[in-house]
């Protein structure tokens, strides 16, 4: 009864929590975009009805999207910590069951064989927490899918000028809308 009661009241407290709003592109956000075969990844320095330029080395290289070529839009919303932790905790095992066998090897070829599993079993223990924390700290970006519609209404009347950075040098694009 009581965990009847606890699971009623996680799911309708979990329904009155307002759904998350999808993430909003802008100028300095890291995306992803996808154009047929082609993976452009890095900061988005521009946008417009030309398309997206994104700066794929920092002040170095700049790519510019029509957008009718880009096929798929991902922004970078956080860390995918709990991705982190999970593979840090696995790499830490197999590396922790890999220097227990070894441990244990050594023990025996050297006749010290009281409890030589009991390597196999201490050094995963010991190294899970420390991948745990080493892959919460290196988690991977986490990625989400928006539509083309996310990117704000550029359409102006008049004259832009922009400046984009290149390899060497800048590009310089002048528009006029009416």
């Amino acid at each position: 009864m009581r965990t009847t009661v606890l699971t009623l009241a996680v799911c309708l407290a979990a329904a009155t929590v307002p759904a998350a709003e999808p993430p909003k592109v802008s100028i300095g956000s890291r995306v992803r975009a996808w154009s047929g075969e082609t993976v452009v990844s890095g900061t988005l320095i521009a946008f417009g009805s030309e398309g997206l330029t994104i700066e794929t080395r920092q002040g170095r290289d700049a790519t510019t999207l029509g957008l009718g070529r880009i096929d798929r839009l991902q922004v970078e919303h956080g860390r995918s910590v709990f991705a982190g932790v999970f593979w840090g905790a696995v790499i830490a095992a197999l590396a922790g069951i890999v220097a227990g066998l070894v441990e244990a090897d050594r023990a025996a070829s050297q006749g010290e064989c009281e409890m030589c599993g009991l390597g196999v079993v201490v050094y995963p223990v010991l190294a899970i927490p420390v991948g745990a924390l080493v892959g919460a700290a290196a988690a991977p970006p986490a990625w989400h899918d928006v539509g083309l519609p996310a990117l704000p209404d550029t359409r102006r009347q008049g004259v832009r000028f922009r400046i984009a950075p290149v390899e060497g040098g800048a590009r310089f694009a002048l528009s006029y809308g009416f």
